[in-house]
Protein backbone atom coordinates (compact mmCIF):
# COMPACT_ATOMS: atom_id res chain seq x y z
CA UNK A 1 0.00 0.00 0.00
CA UNK A 2 2.98 2.16 0.31
CA UNK A 3 4.83 1.40 -2.80
CA UNK A 4 1.19 1.45 -5.46
CA UNK A 5 -1.51 3.58 -3.03
CA UNK A 6 -3.29 3.83 -6.43
CA UNK A 7 -3.93 -0.19 -6.89
CA UNK A 8 -6.83 -1.89 -6.50
CA UNK A 9 -5.55 -4.40 -4.07
CA UNK A 10 -4.82 -2.06 -1.31
CA UNK A 11 -8.44 -3.47 0.08
CA UNK A 12 -7.26 -6.40 0.19
CA UNK A 13 -3.81 -5.44 1.67
CA UNK A 14 -5.44 -3.40 4.47
CA UNK A 15 -7.49 -6.13 5.53
CA UNK A 16 -4.87 -8.77 5.09
CA UNK A 17 -2.81 -6.52 7.71
CA UNK A 18 -6.04 -6.17 10.06
CA UNK A 19 -6.87 -10.01 9.93
CA UNK A 20 -3.13 -10.54 10.76
CA UNK A 21 -2.74 -7.94 13.59
CA UNK A 22 -5.60 -9.51 14.93
CA UNK A 23 -4.37 -13.12 14.95
CA UNK A 24 -1.49 -11.60 16.54
CA UNK A 25 -3.57 -9.73 19.26
CA UNK A 26 -2.29 -6.42 18.21
CA UNK A 27 -5.80 -4.57 18.64
CA UNK A 28 -4.79 -1.19 18.39
CA UNK A 29 -2.92 -1.83 14.75
CA UNK A 30 -5.79 -3.90 13.63
CA UNK A 31 -8.07 -1.21 14.23
CA UNK A 32 -5.87 1.15 12.22
CA UNK A 33 -5.60 -0.93 9.42
CA UNK A 34 -9.14 -1.42 9.29
CA UNK A 35 -9.73 2.71 9.69
CA UNK A 36 -7.03 2.94 6.11
CA UNK A 37 -8.88 0.55 4.65
CA UNK A 38 -12.13 2.64 4.94
CA UNK A 39 -10.58 5.63 4.27
CA UNK A 40 -8.48 4.56 1.31
CA UNK A 41 -10.96 2.29 -0.37
CA UNK A 42 -13.88 3.65 0.13
CA UNK A 43 -15.56 2.04 -2.35
CA UNK A 44 -14.36 -1.53 -1.47
CA UNK A 45 -16.61 -4.36 -0.57
CA UNK A 46 -13.80 -4.57 2.46
CA UNK A 47 -14.89 -1.18 3.75
CA UNK A 48 -18.48 -1.31 3.08
CA UNK A 49 -18.69 -4.30 5.90
CA UNK A 50 -15.75 -2.43 8.30
CA UNK A 51 -18.26 0.88 8.64
CA UNK A 52 -21.09 -1.56 9.86
CA UNK A 53 -18.50 -3.41 11.91
CA UNK A 54 -17.93 -0.89 14.48
CA UNK A 55 -17.40 -3.33 17.78
CA UNK A 56 -15.52 -2.56 20.89
CA UNK A 57 -12.84 -4.62 21.37
CA UNK A 58 -14.23 -7.32 24.27
CA UNK A 59 -17.17 -8.48 21.43
CA UNK A 60 -14.42 -8.75 18.90
CA UNK A 61 -12.62 -11.37 21.12
CA UNK A 62 -16.13 -13.05 21.89
CA UNK A 63 -16.84 -12.95 18.10
CA UNK A 64 -13.20 -14.76 17.41
CA UNK A 65 -13.42 -17.49 20.19
CA UNK A 66 -17.32 -18.33 18.54
CA UNK A 67 -16.40 -18.45 15.13
CA UNK A 68 -13.29 -20.58 16.61
CA UNK A 69 -16.05 -23.09 18.24
CA UNK A 70 -17.97 -23.05 14.59
CA UNK A 71 -15.02 -24.12 12.90
CA UNK A 72 -14.24 -26.89 15.32
CA UNK A 73 -17.35 -28.22 14.59
CA UNK A 74 -16.73 -28.40 10.68
CA UNK A 75 -13.64 -30.00 11.82
CA UNK A 76 -14.73 -32.60 13.83
CA UNK A 77 -17.46 -33.30 11.16
CA UNK A 78 -20.47 -32.33 13.27
CA UNK A 79 -22.46 -30.58 10.16
CA UNK A 80 -25.51 -29.94 11.82
CA UNK A 81 -24.07 -28.34 14.79
CA UNK A 82 -21.90 -26.23 12.61
CA UNK A 83 -24.64 -25.08 10.79
CA UNK A 84 -26.55 -24.31 13.59
CA UNK A 85 -23.39 -22.33 14.88
CA UNK A 86 -22.97 -20.74 12.08
CA UNK A 87 -26.71 -19.36 11.86
CA UNK A 88 -26.39 -18.32 15.25
CA UNK A 89 -22.82 -16.40 14.51
CA UNK A 90 -25.53 -14.63 11.74
CA UNK A 91 -27.83 -13.54 14.27
CA UNK A 92 -25.54 -12.49 17.17
CA UNK A 93 -22.87 -10.47 15.10
CA UNK A 94 -24.93 -8.88 11.91
CA UNK A 95 -23.14 -5.89 11.62
CA UNK A 96 -19.98 -7.39 10.85
CA UNK A 97 -18.47 -8.84 7.80
CA UNK A 98 -18.08 -12.28 9.71
CA UNK A 99 -21.66 -12.43 9.18
CA UNK A 100 -21.14 -12.94 5.08
CA UNK A 101 -18.80 -15.20 5.67
CA UNK A 102 -20.82 -17.30 8.27
CA UNK A 103 -23.13 -17.59 5.31
CA UNK A 104 -20.29 -18.35 2.45
CA UNK A 105 -19.55 -21.52 5.68
CA UNK A 106 -22.81 -22.98 5.00
CA UNK A 107 -22.79 -22.99 1.50
CA UNK A 108 -19.61 -25.00 1.73
CA UNK A 109 -21.22 -27.52 4.94
CA UNK A 110 -23.63 -28.51 2.44
CA UNK A 111 -21.78 -28.24 -1.07
CA UNK A 112 -18.47 -29.57 -0.08
CA UNK A 113 -18.88 -31.74 3.06
CA UNK A 114 -22.50 -33.24 2.41
CA UNK A 115 -22.47 -33.14 -1.24
CA UNK A 116 -26.42 -31.89 -0.80
CA UNK A 117 -26.83 -29.83 -3.96
CA UNK A 118 -30.73 -28.52 -3.03
CA UNK A 119 -29.20 -27.28 0.13
CA UNK A 120 -26.26 -26.07 -1.22
CA UNK A 121 -28.36 -24.04 -3.95
CA UNK A 122 -31.12 -22.61 -1.29
CA UNK A 123 -28.30 -21.18 0.72
CA UNK A 124 -26.55 -19.84 -1.78
CA UNK A 125 -30.13 -17.72 -2.54
CA UNK A 126 -30.20 -17.26 0.79
CA UNK A 127 -26.98 -15.26 0.43
CA UNK A 128 -28.08 -13.34 -2.83
CA UNK A 129 -31.02 -12.05 -0.90
CA UNK A 130 -29.27 -11.20 2.50
CA UNK A 131 -26.09 -9.34 1.27
CA UNK A 132 -27.46 -8.38 -2.66
CA UNK A 133 -24.41 -5.27 -2.66
CA UNK A 134 -21.59 -8.21 -2.07
CA UNK A 135 -19.57 -9.23 -4.49
CA UNK A 136 -19.56 -12.55 -4.86
CA UNK A 137 -23.34 -12.66 -5.49
CA UNK A 138 -22.74 -12.76 -9.30
CA UNK A 139 -20.54 -15.65 -8.90
CA UNK A 140 -23.45 -17.42 -6.85
CA UNK A 141 -25.67 -17.01 -9.66
CA UNK A 142 -23.30 -18.13 -12.20
CA UNK A 143 -22.95 -21.49 -10.02
CA UNK A 144 -26.75 -21.71 -9.51
CA UNK A 145 -27.21 -21.40 -13.63
CA UNK A 146 -24.11 -23.67 -13.80
CA UNK A 147 -25.17 -25.85 -11.24
CA UNK A 148 -28.77 -26.33 -13.07
CA UNK A 149 -26.86 -27.30 -16.11
CA UNK A 150 -24.50 -29.28 -15.63
CA UNK A 151 -27.45 -31.10 -13.47
CA UNK A 152 -29.74 -31.49 -16.69
CA UNK A 153 -32.09 -29.24 -14.92
CA UNK A 154 -32.70 -27.32 -18.22
CA UNK A 155 -35.77 -25.21 -17.69
CA UNK A 156 -34.01 -24.23 -14.19
CA UNK A 157 -30.31 -22.87 -15.97
CA UNK A 158 -32.36 -20.83 -18.40
CA UNK A 159 -34.48 -19.32 -15.63
CA UNK A 160 -30.87 -18.41 -13.88
CA UNK A 161 -29.59 -17.13 -17.12
CA UNK A 162 -32.35 -14.87 -17.66
CA UNK A 163 -31.74 -13.27 -14.03
CA UNK A 164 -27.98 -13.22 -14.73
CA UNK A 165 -28.89 -11.02 -17.67
CA UNK A 166 -31.53 -9.00 -16.31
CA UNK A 167 -29.23 -8.18 -13.02
CA UNK A 168 -25.57 -7.21 -14.62
CA UNK A 169 -26.20 -6.62 -18.14
CA UNK A 170 -22.95 -4.61 -18.83
CA UNK A 171 -20.86 -8.46 -17.64
CA UNK A 172 -18.53 -9.43 -20.72
CA UNK A 173 -20.07 -12.59 -20.33
CA UNK A 174 -23.73 -11.68 -21.20
CA UNK A 175 -23.11 -13.21 -24.87
CA UNK A 176 -22.08 -16.26 -23.53
CA UNK A 177 -25.30 -16.42 -20.90
CA UNK A 178 -27.36 -15.39 -23.98
CA UNK A 179 -26.00 -18.06 -26.76
CA UNK A 180 -26.36 -20.93 -23.76
CA UNK A 181 -30.22 -20.06 -22.90
CA UNK A 182 -30.70 -20.45 -27.07
CA UNK A 183 -28.76 -23.55 -26.97
CA UNK A 184 -30.67 -24.96 -24.34
CA UNK A 185 -34.13 -24.10 -25.95
CA UNK A 186 -32.61 -25.65 -29.05
CA UNK A 187 -30.79 -29.15 -27.94
CA UNK A 188 -32.85 -29.98 -24.71
CA UNK A 189 -35.73 -28.35 -24.35
CA UNK A 190 -37.03 -28.45 -27.90
CA UNK A 191 -38.58 -24.80 -27.63
CA UNK A 192 -37.65 -23.81 -31.03
CA UNK A 193 -39.44 -20.49 -30.94
CA UNK A 194 -37.53 -19.76 -27.22
CA UNK A 195 -34.48 -20.34 -28.73
CA UNK A 196 -34.97 -18.00 -32.55
CA UNK A 197 -35.96 -15.66 -29.60
CA UNK A 198 -32.70 -15.89 -27.84
CA UNK A 199 -30.29 -15.80 -30.65
CA UNK A 200 -32.15 -13.24 -32.42
CA UNK A 201 -31.20 -11.20 -29.39
CA UNK A 202 -27.78 -11.99 -29.05
CA UNK A 203 -27.85 -10.79 -32.57
CA UNK A 204 -29.14 -7.51 -31.72
CA UNK A 205 -27.59 -6.62 -28.71
CA UNK A 206 -24.14 -8.03 -29.18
Amino acid sequence: VELVPESDRCADAYQQLGSLYRQLKRDEDAQRAYAALVEQCPLSQYAYYQRRSQVDRDRVRQLGQDWAEAAKLVKSKDYDKAVEAYRGFMQTYPDTYYAVEAQQQIIAVYGRYLNDAEKERGEQRRFVELFPDDDRCRSIQYQLAYGYQRDKRYEDATREYESLLRTYPTDDRCPTFLSTIGSLHLHYLKQYDDAVRAFRRLIRDY
